[in-house]
């Protein structure tokens, strides 16, 4: 949520082919069309395939802080109180590097996944409740909050929110009794990860133009010489009124199991400034991101798609 690269190790098919085809579609602003209005009520879904949503909120680094203050953080402002978070397990990780979505007239040309550079001095401290469904990250840039699915189910961004809320009320807090200065927030994100796996609605690359109608694929059946193996892309959409950018990648790979369960993944990443405006804040933010998100999910997939994700009337 998006942030972040997800904890899944997503592990690319071979190829042995020759044609791997690359889509990548830039298109303007994320606005209903007169020919797809949808109403005010976001779709939802009783068995969605998400499996790992995050929430982030990027500021302007503290001096000084460390993968030390991360711990201290957990030892003094979570474990005493919060009793899913006491048995908590710590990990150092690499920092995520800061990212800024340049909202000028020109399309931005982006790498999708966050990138991650080796310690030097400055880490990122993973909170990882014991069921391992939820996960605090922390860093001198960021604060970021990860469920990723596990036994249960996926509980709605509606209680996802305020869970963050109140933690992130506590990093502020403890920044304040350890004698940072408040931290400066710069950027929202949302992130929402897609497992789709083969056997369920597709079963070979083919079958995701049933899935995915817009999705196109060039026949070059009548060459002997190739045979159509995989495929991966991206899409960049402007959100409404220049408030953010929400990128879309498409990936064929497998899972980090131990049965390497192959999928088909749909990442969608939200991101934009924070402001002074009302319309900047992190929470405008965040609604604004989980609702280009949900909608543009639902109209990239099939009505056939909504049906075996048991879509609500």
């Amino acid at each position: 949520m998006g942030v972040p690269r997800t904890a899944i190790d997503y592990r690319p098919v071979k190829c042995y082919h020759l044609l791997f085809v690359v889509l990548q579609w830039i298109l303007v602003e994320v606005v209903p069309k007169d020919n797809c209005s949808m109403s005010q009520t976001l779709p939802k879904f009783d068995a969605p395939p998400v499996i790992e949503t995050v929430l982030c909120i990027q500021f302007a680094p503290l001096p000084g802080f460390t993968a030390a203050h991360g711990g201290c953080f957990w030892q003094r402002s979570l474990a005493p109180d919060l009793l899913e978070w006491q048995s908590a397990k710590l990990e150092e990780r690499p920092k995520i590097e800061d990212e800024f979505e340049d909202l000028g007239s020109k399309p931005a040309f982006k790498r999708m996944a966050f990138q991650l550079r080796p310690a030097e001095g400055v880490s990122r401290t993973q909170i990882i409740r014991s069921d391992e469904e939820r996960m605090i990250q922390v860093q001198d840039t960021r604060f970021i909050y990860n469920w990723r699915k596990r036994q249960g189910s996926y509980p709605s961004y509606t209680a996802i929110k305020p869970d963050f809320d109140v933690l992130w009320e506590r990093f502020i807090k403890y920044l304040d009794e350890s004698r940072f200065p408040s931290p400066q927030a710069n950027q929202w994100e949302v992130t929402y990860v897609n497992h789709i796996p083969r056997g369920e609605l597709w079963n070979e690359v083919s079958d995701w133009a049933k899935l995915l109608p817009s999705l196109y694929i060039p026949d070059v059946s009548c060459q002997e010489s190739v045979a159509f193996e995989t495929l991966g892309g991206g899409w960049q959409y402007r959100l409404a009124s220049n408030r953010g950018r929400l990128h879309v990648s498409i990936q064929h790979g497998q899972t980090a199991e131990a049965d390497r369960s192959e999928v088909l993944m749909l990442h969608l990443t939200a991101r934009g400034p924070i402001g002074t405006l009302e319309t900047e804040t992190a929470d405008a933010g965040f609604s604004l991101g989980h609702n280009a998100i949900v909608k543009t999910f639902y109209r990239m997939t099939s009505d056939a798609a909504h049906i075996a994700w048991k879509e609500r009337s």
